[in-house]
């Protein structure tokens, strides 16, 4: 198997997790001027649940994957950074999904969608850190 392969992978999760998040962000900013917030709120949970955890689970193992294929030494200060943010901001991440399932709950609830949009803006920019230290290796 190609070396190569395990970075793509990981290249390819992190985006599908941008993506996921993504649209659970505008997902959630049209759920709350919208008519029919249950719908939203479904398509925002199920975004998170079944888009973005699994991406997040498959972004680390082919992140750790990739750094043992390539050889690339836990000292490295990029690799530091993003894998610290990857794996440091889950718990917002996990706090989404449970903002969008409580939302699921009670679609026409006042903090739930405002939750959402909170948290997933967060996780967005955690994201956008990352993939710019990792792709830019400052420090380097």
């Amino acid at each position: 198997m190609s070396a190569k392969l395990p970075v793509f992978i990981h290249v390819l999760t992190a985006t599908l997790l941008f993506g996921a998040v993504l649209t659970a962000l505008i997902l959630s900013r049209a759920g709350t001027s919208g008519k029919h917030p249950e719908l939203f709120a479904r398509a925002t949970f199920r975004s998170l649940l079944l888009v973005a955890l699994p991406s997040w689970l498959l972004l680390v193992v082919f992140g750790t994957w990739a750094q043992h294929k390539e050889d690339v030494p836990n000292t490295e200060r990029w690799l530091k950074i993003g894998a610290s943010l990857g794996t440091g901001t889950v718990l917002v991440l996990l706090a989404a999904v449970g903002a969008a399932y409580a939302w699921t709950k009670a679609p026409r609830g006042p903090w739930q969608s405002r939750a959402v949009m909170f948290l997933t803006l967060a996780y967005i920019v955690a994201l956008a850190a990352a993939w710019w230290v990792m792709s830019a290796k400052p420090g380097s």
